[in-house]
This record gives structure tokens, sequence and C-alpha cells, in this order.
């Protein structure tokens, strides 16, 4: 009897760690290389959540989907904790072709869920999901239209024109124009009652570490948002590729402060490019 309720236990704990790993590859072919948003838009680069969905630390709400995007590199399930790490990435416009890129080269994400011990894990992990990462419904009704996509390559071809922190030249006449930036945060550009973001805490960037001084001026442009609050959002690279200067010019101006763009009177987001200079 002792030796069947031996072998019972063995099976009982060999089946247990092999479903495990199948559920964890399940979700790894389903997850991983996936670009998925966080709900209510967190940008921490730690998230940890109770076995009911709720946010336990790293996070408070914000404002830009285009923020709030996360990389899924790897997908691990330990002792009914789902571990999810991944990458907020930036997107790059190309001024040559008008194409927007997607380049998971920015700061990494680590993601812990606990999952009830009473609900299959598999289930679980993906009710976890849903609490952690808008739907795919969801995601699709915020995105970009394809109008709003051509819009937005149409103004910033044209704005690249003449990249600068300073005043720009401004539509007139007719509505404000309201821009889509990826994966849904929206902003109006100056113009047509729409004022223009003017800085009011402007710090210049650090040399990237490891790279050797030049004589030649370094310059990284930026598309970005600035929000009601006058916080620097969804910034995108403007350039054929993002390199080690973007990087630091992207933390660089998350840190600056501004005065918001305004309509008629109230604050309101708006697009504006910038270049950071080293």
């Amino acid at each position: 009897m002792r030796r069947c309720l031996c072998a019972l236990l063995l099976a009982t704990a060999c089946w247990s760690v092999g479903s495990t790993a199948q559920i964890e590859q399940d979700l790894s072919i389903e997850l991983v290389r996936q670009t998925l948003v966080l709900r209510n838009f967190y940008t921490a680069k730690k998230l940890k959540y109770d076995a009911g969905g709720k946010l336990l630390s790293g996070g408070t709400p914000g404002y830009s989907p285009t923020d709030a995007r996360v990389y899924i590199q790897q997908v691990r399930l330990e002792k009914n904790t789902l571990l999810i790490r991944g990458e907020h990435p930036i997107s790059v416009f190309d001024p040559a072709t008008g194409d927007t890129a997607l380049l998971g080269l920015h700061e990494r994400v680590d993601i812990e869920a606990q999952l009830p011990s009473d609900k299959p894990a598999y289930e679980s992990a993906h009710a976890a999901l849903d609490k952690i990462f808008l739907t795919t419904a969801e995601a699709n009704a915020i995105a970009c239209t394809e109008k709003e996509d051509k819009t937005f390559r149409e103004v910033m071809l044209r704005l690249t024109q003449f990249v600068s922190a300073k005043p720009t030249q401004t539509p007139t006449g007719g509505e404000p124009l309201q821009l889509c930036f990826p994966a849904g945060s929206r902003a109006y550009i100056a113009g047509n009652g729409v004022t223009r973001p003017e800085e009011a805490k402007v710090y210049p960037p650090s040399y990237p570490l490891g790279e050797p001084r030049s004589n030649a001026k370094k310059v990284s442009n930026l598309a970005i948002i600035v929000g009601e609050s006058g916080k620097p959002t969804s910034l995108i690279v403007v350039g054929s590729a993002a390199t080690v200067f973007d990087l630091v010019a992207i933390e660089t101006v998350r840190g600056w402060k501004f005065h918001p763009g305004s309509y008629q009177d109230h604050p309101v987001p708006t697009a504006i490019t910038v270049e950071v200079v080293f």
C-alpha cells in the first residue's frame, strides 16, 4: 500500500511539473515577441499584482498608451506566480521613408502577478493577463485609424523639415488638427487656436557613457506630446535609426517641464518636435 501511495504521489508530482511546463510553453508561444498595452497606461519598470488583479506596487496611472506598451520577451510560471519580462519599446519615425518602426531597445519591465491556487493555472494566468493588459479588442478600439495614420505621416514629414524646440510654422484657419501617435496617444498640434507649449525647465543631456567625445555636434530629434500637466509623453525618435544618443535624449526630455499648450484657455495635450544637442 505504501509503495502504491508513493508511486501515486510521484506520478501526481510529475504530472504537475509537466503541466506547469506545458502551460508556460503555451503562454510563451502566445505572448513572447508580442507588444501589449498596460492598463491605466502604467510606465513603471516593476509592477506587482495580487491574486485578485489589484496592483500592489510599481505604478501610477499615466496618459499615454504609447509609453505603456510592453514588448514581451519572457514568460515564466513559478509557484502560482506569473512572471513576465519585457521592455518598454520606442518608436522611430524615418523621414526618408515616412515609416514608423518599433524597437525594443529601451527600459526593461518586470511584472509579477500572483495566481489563485484554487483555479487551473492556464485559466487564472489568462484572467491575470486581462487585468494587467488591454485586451485585443480594447487596444484596437483606441488604436489609430488608417486615416489617422496617414495624417500622422503627412504632418510628421512636414514638421521634421524644421525640427526645433523653438516655435515652428503652424496651420491657420479651420478646426484644430489632432494627431494620433503609435498605440493611440492623441494630441493637437499648435495652430488654429491651439497655442504651443513653452519650455519651463529644460536640462542639457549627459554625454552617453562609453561614447568617445568628438568636436562634431550630436543632435537627437524627437517628436513628443506635452500633456495637460506639462509633462512630456509619447516620445518618438525622428531619424533613420535609434542610437545611444537618442536613448539618452529620451531620458533627458522625460525630465523636462513645459507650460502646456492650450485651446480656448484650457490646457490640452499638444504634439511638438524638439531637438536635444550633445
